[in-house]
């Protein structure tokens, strides 16, 4: 079984190979599977899913929450105890960040999701004024 499922949901495939490369980068988890709901015009490269996903679900675009309840349903029948829902833009940073998050939970038995936010930008979609930017870690040109 294993122990989390990132379901990736993509409408674009320029994105989605950065982010899940740097998932496999930094992700040190024994048993992770990885499922994209492909809503792209032009789809993706055979070669390149057989390498990096355990679940390659190909639709048409029928919106972020129906495609990622698509892969969420995949998910659960697999019995993990975790579900991720994750942006194909997203970029994974360093390599402790699944046992950071697993840490979060254990603070509190209510808590049900965890949302990163930007270490560009932090506090972005929290109200911050268009301009205001509050580096929390340097500028390194793989986070771009």
């Amino acid at each position: 079984m294993p122990e989390v499922v990132f379901v990736f949901t993509i409408i674009r495939t320029d994105f989605i190979v950065k982010s899940i490369k740097t998932l496999y980068q930094y992700t040190d988890i024994e048993k992770f599977r990885v499922i994209i709901v492909d809503q792209s015009i032009e789809g993706l490269d055979k070669e390149w899913i057989d390498k990096y996903t355990h679940l390659y679900i190909r639709q048409k675009n029928q919106g972020f929450a129906q495609s990622s309840n698509t892969g969420l349903i995949h998910g659960l029948r697999w019995n993990t105890p975790y579900l991720a829902v994750m942006n194909d833009d997203l970029k994974f940073i360093y390599p402790t960040w699944w046992e950071d998050l697993l840490e979060v939970f254990k603070t509190d038995p209510k808590i049900v999701a965890v949302n990163p936010f930007c270490p560009k930008v932090a506090m972005w979609g929290y109200g911050m004024t268009n301009g205001e930017y509050l580096e929390i870690l340097p500028y390194k040109e793989q986070y771009s």
